[in-house]
């Protein structure tokens, strides 16, 4: 398969979760070894990935899964830690609700951290909302408050929270692609199975 030059138009949707450098990395090693390939990439939240893909709207899909793992993804890379995040001169003030930065309800990983933060008995107040992890980032690194993210997107403007804190232990995530559904393009098949071997390699 590596010695095919593939051809064609595919599109392609990402989470904007999905980590930067990787994302980076792949696009560069299929448009070096199959440079006929047109891609177009949008980046999405994981809800949005999965709304297009149902609806035929791109080829392939690359979500992030939180337990308990339902999807049946196939996985690019392994099971990433979710952390707290903050800017890196930002102290929670005594006695006052834990600030909270979020992206939209339909956001799987914010319904995840206030289910978090309400089992542990945490005192929080949404204190921004963003339309997308680099809105998120931003808001992070200014300083707002803080953010329940994937390790890969923190930025050198932040930092974990610190366990005194009292925040509570957050899970790992998973990054895949979402499964074939109906008969796919050879094209397809062959760009999924070449994205999936980049990660077993």
């Amino acid at each position: 398969m590596r010695g095919l030059a593939l051809q064609g138009a595919l599109k392609l949707a990402v989470t904007d979760y999905f980590k930067p450098d990787a994302l980076a990395r792949m696009l560069k090693a299929l448009a070096e070894r199959h440079p006929a390939v047109r891609l177009e990439v949008s980046v999405l939240r994981s809800a949005e990935v999965e709304a297009a893909y149902a609806q035929g709207q791109c080829d392939l899909g690359v979500v992030m899964a939180l337990p308990p793992f339902k999807q049946r993804l196939q996985l690019l890379g392994p099971e990433e830690p979710l952390v707290w995040a903050r800017a890196r001169q930002w102290v929670a003030e005594p006695g006052q609700p834990l600030p909270l930065l979020v992206l939209p309800d339909s956001c799987a990983l914010r319904h995840y951290a206030e289910t978090r933060l309400r089992q542990q008995g945490v005192d929080y107040v949404v204190a921004h909302q963003a339309s997308g992890v680099a809105g998120l980032q931003s808001a992070i690194a200014a300083g707002l408050g803080v953010a329940c993210i994937n390790a890969a997107v923190l930025t050198e403007a932040m930092a974990p929270v610190l366990p005194a804190a009292g925040l509570p232990r957050l899970s790992r995530v998973r990054f895949g692609l979402l499964p074939v559904q109906g008969a796919e393009p050879a094209l397809v098949q062959q760009v999924r199975a070449l994205l999936q071997s980049d990660w077993v390699a």
